[in-house]
C-alpha cells in the first residue's frame, strides 16, 4: 500500500489541506526517508486522525504549528537535558508523544525521558504500528474518556500527566489536563531534565518552571 493510500485508511481522518512542500530537510535523514516524507506531504499539507489522538504537522504556516517551526530549538527542545537539533518530529499523539526521523530510523520520542524508541526504518512501519497498536500509540482512549467527561479538548493542546507517567502517574482521565501544546512540551522537558541521570526508585519533588 502507498502512502496515500494509508493516510486515507487511517480512522476518523482529518486532511489540513491537499498538498504541502517540505523545506529542505535535514542532512542526517537518510535519502530514502526523505524520499518518503517528501512523497507524504506532496498529497497531505498535515492531517490528524482517530478523533484528533494523532497529528501529523502540516509543512507550511497556518493555523496550526508547522514542521519547521515545531521543531526549531528554542520552542521546546532545548527544555531536554540531550540535544534534539537531529530529531526530527513529523507527528505527536494527544498525549505528547512524538513520532520523529533520526538518521535511517523512524522512532517514538517520550517526552517525559527524552528517549527515542525505534519503529523501523520506514514511514510504512510506522503507520503499521499506528493502526495495529492504535490505543498505545495515541492515546486515544484517554482522549475518549476525557472529552465524554469534560468536553472538547482545545486545539493545539496535549493531555498531560499531573503526576508524570514515567513516576508511576496512572494513565487515566483523572491524573491528566489539557495544556498548550508547546507549554506542555517545555513543562514535560523541565521533568525530563529533573529525572536525567537519576537511578530507578528516586524520590522527586518537580519543579514545573518552564
Amino acid at each position: 500500500m502507498n502512502i496515500t493510500k494509508q493516510v486515507r485508511s487511517l480512522e476518523k481522518l482529518k486532511i489540513f489541506d491537499s498538498r504541502g512542500f517540505l523545506p529542505d530537510l535535514p542532512d542526517s535523514i537518510t535519502p530514502r526517508l526523505q524520499r518518503e516524507l517528501k512523497s507524504l506531504y506532496n498529497n497531505f499539507n498535515g492531517f490528524s486522525a482517530f478523533g484528533g489522538a494523532m497529528h501529523c504537522f502540516p509543512s507550511k504556516a497556518s493555523e496550526r504549528t508547522d514542521i519547521t517551526s515545531w521543531n526549531k530549538n528554542e520552542l521546546w527542545k532545548n527544555r531536554y537535558p540531550i540535544d534534539l537539533k537531529h530529531v526530527l518530529c513529523f507527528a505527536q499523539s494527544i498525549i505528547g508523544d512524538q513520532y520523529c526521523i533520526v538518521g535511517e530510523k523512524v522512532g517514538r520520542f517520550d517526552p517525559e525521558t527524552g528517549d527515542v524508541e525505534a519503529i523501523g526504518t520506514s514511514l510504512k512501519e510506522w503507520f503499521d504500528v499506528i493502526n495495529e497498536e492504535t490505543d498505545f500509540a495515541t492515546g486515544r482512549p484517554l482522549l475518549l474518556e476525557r472529552e465524554e467527561n469534560n468536553g472538547l479538548v482545545p486545539d493545539h493542546s496535549l493531555l498531560i500527566p499531573k503526576i508524570p507517567f514515567v513516576c508511576g502517574g496512572q494513565f487515566s482521565v483523572d491524573n491528566v489536563v489539557a495544556v498548550e501544546a508547546v507549554r506542555a512540551m517545555r513543562i514535560r522537558g523541565g521533568i525530563a531534565s529533573q529525572i536525567h541521570g537519576h537511578p530507578d526508585g528516586t524520590v522527586f519533588e518537580f519543579s514545573f518552571d518552564e
